[in-house]
């Protein structure tokens, strides 16, 4: 009688093990997004390193640095990484009211629209500030980060790129700034390691989509880890 019911414990569980390995994995995926730009000599140089590994980034500009750069804009969103909104001037908004905040980021949202033809754009405050006043404000979910390798420092690019290999989780967003050789360097050594290791470089909205997330106003994002 034991043994009757052990082997039948046994082919079930034999069963469930085949049936779990039979289910498609999910994809380890994670967001590199990149601050400050658009930069005249960097963010060119950043896209081609992304195009050339077949990752997507989604890059967090500053309305009024656009400047001459509309087609540098245009064609980064053509080759399918993401535009988003970094505010106008990239001022301190904790101290700012919530509609000092609301018009600084509707004016880079604005132009941003100009440029691309888009419409929606995440947003990210300068410095990650999230004041109740600066969530009261934008008109969209606030993406921060789970992965800031410089933290406000002035670090090298394989220093950077260490920290993040070491301690990155299926679904972080990465913080880097497409602005320095540091963070293009930095940007090559992460993209390379963990592309070795079966991650997958998407856009942010690419991650929500994948995580079966719909992102909500005024809600903080700093990654989308699985279900």
């Amino acid at each position: 009688m034991h043994r009757k019911l052990l082997i039948t414990i046994c082919a079930a569980l034999l069963l469930a093990a085949l049936a779990a390995a039979a289910l498609p994995r999910q994809p380890k995926l994670v967001a590199i997004t990149f601050d400050d730009g658009p930069h005249r000599e960097f963010t060119p140089l950043v896209a081609e390193a992304l195009n050339e590994r077949g990752a997507k980034g989604t890059f967090f500009m500053v309305g009024s640095w656009v400047g001459q750069k509309e087609e540098l804009v245009r064609q980064l969103a053509a080759d399918g990484h993401q535009i988003a909104n970094h505010s106008w001037e990239h001022a301190n908004f904790t101290d700012m009211t919530a509609e000092d905040i609301r018009a600084d980021v509707e004016r880079s949202r604005a132009r941003l629209e100009e440029v691309t033809g888009q419409r929606d754009f995440l947003v990210r405050t300068p410095f990650g500030v999230r004041t109740e006043a600066a969530l009261e404000a934008i008109d969209s979910p606030l993406i921060l980060w789970s992965q800031d390798p410089a933290e406000g420092q002035l670090v090298s690019g394989p220093e950077m790129a260490a920290k993040v290999i070491r301690n990155i989780h299926d679904g972080d967003i990465i913080l880097l700034h497409d602005s320095t050789q540091d963070n293009l360097d930095a940007a090559c050594l992460i993209i390379d390691a963990l592309q070795k290791k079966g991650y997958e470089f998407v856009t942010v909205d690419e991650l929500f989509a994948a995580r079966g997330v719909t992102p909500e106003k005024g809600v903080i994002y700093k990654s989308l880890p699985p279900r």
